[in-house]
């Protein structure tokens, strides 16, 4: 870290204090961290991960977790003291001491933090509901034959369209390429959506390897094929809606019933199995 960077980190710390509580005056002959040593050391200031410090070689941070100094950590309120605690043997009368780290009230507000939420995940482990392989079964199983139903009407609608839809009919998600096609609209309208998964795809990899500005375009990019896809999404729905109602030969209502809640099943299953014009 250079010197310059230390002295910025130093004043925003002694700032930060000012507001809250510090570790302020707290001095150590040497302080050991897994990093290395520091001597002469005062702590100017403390946060909940990091103590800025003064030493003999200038000034820096350290983060809390890299100290390896029990009296250091007592000092700053991170770790309980020993406690000495007399132990009475029943047989012989004589008394023993036993050094323990049992929690006082020296316990800094981070260690109790830690505990409570040690506690709580303990108690979800304990309580969280077990999920049973045969209810998992049945809500498999529930779902792929709702999938296959709907494959299989969207099917009869393509090919009484004038369309065979082959084995995409029965993908999930590349139902709409089929779909698309019996309505006689272009592919084009699933550039968004393609763009988006591409995206998200390559995002694990840009965030790993990649740098903030080209992060930070990777997130308009996200953004503007989210707000495309679902935009366009409606406007290709309702203008299938209308295609492939007129493909199958029906009636105008039928495509309008396709739009409105509850009732866009029924009309579903309308063009599905009904034949003929009307």
């Amino acid at each position: 870290m250079s010197r310059a960077l230390a002295l910025l980190l130093l004043v925003v710390a002694m700032l930060g204090g000012f507001f809250r509580a510090s570790a302020a005056d707290v001095t150590f002959p040497t302080l050991k961290t897994k990093h290395g040593s520091f001597t002469n050391v005062v702590v100017m200031s403390k946060t909940g991960s990091d103590i800025y410090i003064r030493h003999e070689r200038g000034f820096g941070n350290v983060k809390l977790d890299d100290i390896q100094d029990d009296a250091a950590l007592v000092a700053l309120g991170l770790k309980a003291p020993p406690v000495k605690v007399e132990v009475l043997k029943p047989t012989t009368g004589e008394t023993t001491t036993a050094v323990t780290n049992a929690p006082t009230a020296a316990e800094s507000s981070a260690t109790r933090y830690q505990h409570q939420a040690r506690e709580k995940w303990e108690w979800l482990k304990q309580h969280r509901p077990a999920l049973e392989l045969t209810n998992g079964l049945l809500a498999l199983g529930v779902f792929v034959a709702i999938h296959l139903f709907f494959s299989f009407c969207l099917k009869l609608i393509c090919v009484k369209a004038g369309y065979q839809p082959g084995l995409l009919i029965w993908l999930p998600g590349l139902q709409i390429i089929p779909a698309l096609r019996a309505a006689s609209m272009s592919l084009l309208w699933l550039l968004p959506a393609m763009i988006l998964v591409l995206a998200l795809l390559g995002l694990p990899l840009l965030a790993r390897y990649g740098s903030p500005a080209l992060a930070g375009l990777e997130f308009l990019v996200i953004l503007v094929a989210t707000v495309l896809t679902v935009v366009l999404g409606w406007v290709s729905q309702i203008i299938w809606c209308f295609k492939i109602t007129a493909a199958r030969g029906k009636s105008i209502l039928v495509a309008i019933a396709l739009l409105l809640p509850v009732v866009s099943l029924f009309a579903f299953l309308y063009l599905a199995f009904s034949n003929g014009d009307e």
